[in-house]
């Protein structure tokens, strides 16, 4: 609302106030309804007094006369926000950026992860849309388009600092995708060197997330070498969320893998795979082999907090194989460097 007022649609006479409010009531209203019924209805229309957060944001709003109001949200929506409130301000978590690890983040974090998580054509297109934003005759609607981008991105950058995945980024992408959109129309009009340019646009959106179908998460462009080089700047929920335990039970009933050592992320044991007899990868140097999540190699463990020291014996190894291009098979079994380590 603030942005339209400022806007020269609203000073030459637009749309009154009223019409625009109302229109915006609305799409909030249809909004908190398909968010509730997502979420079943459940505990909507709670106050936030009926419940105990971990956040000291959310226990002030309790305690005050915010508290007492009902809020036409399920709880299990804003228990969500809480506990993301928690972590940010407990600083207990590592974040990993570049090869290094940090409990405060970086204010880059977002900016780099948006440079190797994007298809590189829609990079070029939505920056040529950026730019177009500033041209005189641009519409209200169309400058519009940048700003929830603009918010998200400044307030992961400097406030939020949960430098997790480009995850929390994922609703920008449509307004992103609209103003590519926006320019791939105008090279359409009737200019055969523009209907070249968008055929390439669209052929290499499609074929650069090929070697990743199936395996989204792991996705990383070629400005990062692809999938196999994503790790090199980015882990987590950007590479491997624990989605890589059927991948390895293929693996094992090719593969002759026994002893077997299993250290996967998340806290979903081998054996609901049917991964049998499957022990924990330790900090000392063991002869078997291992599958080791690239997070927990990286310094990235939330679960036992684990540094990447403890699997320093792995460090200088080739791994014989990478699943999902997160989970990372070694062969120690025949290893000469493990007689001088034992």
């Amino acid at each position: 609302m603030l942005f339209y007022f400022l806007s020269r649609e609203y000073k030459n006479g637009g749309k009154s106030a009223a019409r625009y409010l109302s229109g915006l009531l609305f799409s909030l209203f249809i909004a908190v309804i398909v968010l509730n019924a997502g979420y079943c209805f459940d505990k909507t229309l709670m106050p936030l007094s009926a419940f105990q957060w971990n956040s000291g944001q959310l226990n002030a709003l309790k305690d005050s006369f915010i508290g007492s109001i009902p809020l036409p949200l399920p709880y299990l929506y804003i228990d969500a926000f809480d506990q993301q409130l928690f972590k940010s301000g407990s600083r207990v978590f590592d974040y990993y950026l570049n090869g290094n690890i940090s409990r405060s983040g970086w204010a880059s974090y977002y900016w780099i992860a948006i440079a190797l998580k994007t298809p590189i054509p829609l990079i070029i297109f939505g920056l040529a849309g950026f730019l177009t934003m500033f041209r005189k005759k641009v519409s209200f609607h169309e400058r519009s388009i940048w700003l929830i981008p603009f918010v998200f991105l400044i307030m992961f950058s400097t406030v939020v600092k949960i430098d997790f995945g480009i995850r929390y980024l994922l609703p920008i992408l449509p307004f992103v995708i609209v103003a590519a959109s926006g320019v791939m129309s105008k090279l359409l009009n009737g200019n055969k060197a523009g209907n070249i340019i968008v055929a390439l646009f669209l052929a290499c959106s499609i074929l650069s997330p090929l070697k990743t179908f199936g395996n989204g998460l792991a996705y990383f462009n070629e400005f990062a070498g692809g999938p196999s080089g994503g790790h090199r700047y980015l882990v987590e929920s950007n590479l491997d969320w624990g989605q890589n335990l059927a991948r390895l039970k293929k693996y094992t009933d090719t593969n002759e893998t026994s002893p077997l050592l299993v250290y996967n992320y998340g806290l979903v044991p081998a054996s609901a795979y049917g991964i049998k007899n499957a022990g924990w990868v330790p900090c000392e140097p063991a002869r078997a082999v291992v599958a080791i999540s690239v997070n927990y190699l990286y310094g990235i463990d939330p679960f036992q907090h684990r540094s990447r020291e403890c699997f320093s014996w792995l460090a200088d190894k080739e791994p014989i194989k990478k699943l999902g291009y997160g989970l990372f098979i070694f062969d120690t079994r025949d290893d000469p460097d493990l007689n001088t380590a034992q």
